[in-house]
């Protein structure tokens, strides 16, 4: 069932009204209002979603600096598979993962959830009370979380999100602008972790981000990123390259990773994107599955294949010609 952006209040009754045969519900709320018409109709007694497996809610930024009514000791929706929350989060209690624990298998919502550490004190990230979940994706990191994050530290918010990390096999990171540098020394700390998919959105990766990643997460089989030569731009390389030489000690290649995925963007050529791929590449203990974005791919070849055709890399050929 999907809701309107007109007559919610008709919309919402019959929601209400079906409450216990529903099992898809897609909406779009712009006030508190909305929220309550869905959840009591015209009534004082809450519904129950029993059979819904999918709910979809996007929640405009009429009410983003307020907070929602919850309904206290009610499982709404005991049995959803799959929960989407876009646009603003404004619910302060358990109320939309209360008694689905067992269930839920996809989840996407705001990053507010890791940053205030909500699903840690929901007991969403609980490995004894979660099956294991199959994706996960958090929307981009608004103002508040950067706000959240200086105050509590990197180091705090990564924990954090590795729990999020034991319980999922598929997770998706979504951020912009200075955002690139917190989530990549996230996902860098050694851990074992279920993780299998990792998809970090817009940070920007060089090789030996990339190898680092694949060190910590011994599971991990793909990893789709933005990867290219960012020197320029006066980032902390040479820390990287300092720090390379304890990763490699202590933390192997994990075997499984066979898949990487390079995210399209405008500041790499497929000259510099394959001089970072390369470098990945040699060090894998499997042949590595490479995709590029299509106005690339030419100039990826050919750098690569130069380079199979270079002394500096010529004892790796074999590892290289499966990028081409």
């Amino acid at each position: 069932m999907s809701g309107p952006n007109n007559d919610y209040t008709s919309f919402a009754m019959l929601a209400y009204l079906n409450s216990r045969s529903l099992t898809s519900l897609v909406t779009r709320m712009h006030k508190e209002r909305d929220w309550l018409d869905l959840i009591y109709g015209d009534t004082k007694v809450p519904a129950v979603f029993s059979r819904l497996k999918r709910l979809s809610l996007y929640i405009t930024k009429a009410d983003y600096n307020g907070t929602w009514a919850g309904v206290k000791g009610v499982e709404m929706f005991p049995n959803l598979s799959s929960l989407e929350v876009t646009g603003a989060y404004l619910f302060v209690d358990d109320l939309l993962f209360r008694g689905n624990g067992a269930t839920l298998q996809i989840l996407h919502v705001p990053f507010k959830l890791v940053a205030t550490n909500i699903l840690g004190e929901l007991g969403i990230l609980d490995r004894k009370g979660v099956t294991r979940m199959r994706r996960i994706r958090f929307a981009k990191v608004t103002e508040s979380d950067r706000e959240h994050i200086k105050a509590n530290g990197r180091e705090v918010i990564a924990r954090q999100l590795y729990r999020v990390m034991d319980v999922t096999t598929s997770l998706y990171l979504s951020c912009d602008g200075p955002d690139y540098k917190m989530y990549r020394e996230m996902i860098i700390m050694p851990c074992v972790s279920s993780i299998q998919h990792l998809n970090v959105g817009k940070p920007i990766y060089q090789h030996n981000h990339v190898i680092r990643v694949i060190r910590a997460l011994p599971n991990l089989v793909s990893f789709t990123a933005t990867i290219g030569n960012y020197e320029r731009l006066g980032d902390d390389t040479e820390c990287c390259r300092k720090a390379e030489d304890l990763y490699r000690e202590f933390y192997p290649l994990g075997s499984a990773f066979r898949i990487l995925r390079v995210l399209s963007t405008l500041w790499y050529t497929g000259y510099q994107i394959a001089e970072e791929v390369i470098r990945i590449a040699i060090v894998c203990p499997k042949p590595l599955l490479v995709y590029v974005p299509s106005d690339k791919e030419e100039l990826f070849k050919t750098a690569v294949s130069e380079a199979i055709a270079s002394e500096e890399f010529a004892p790796y050929a074999d590892s290289l010609r499966h990028l081409i």
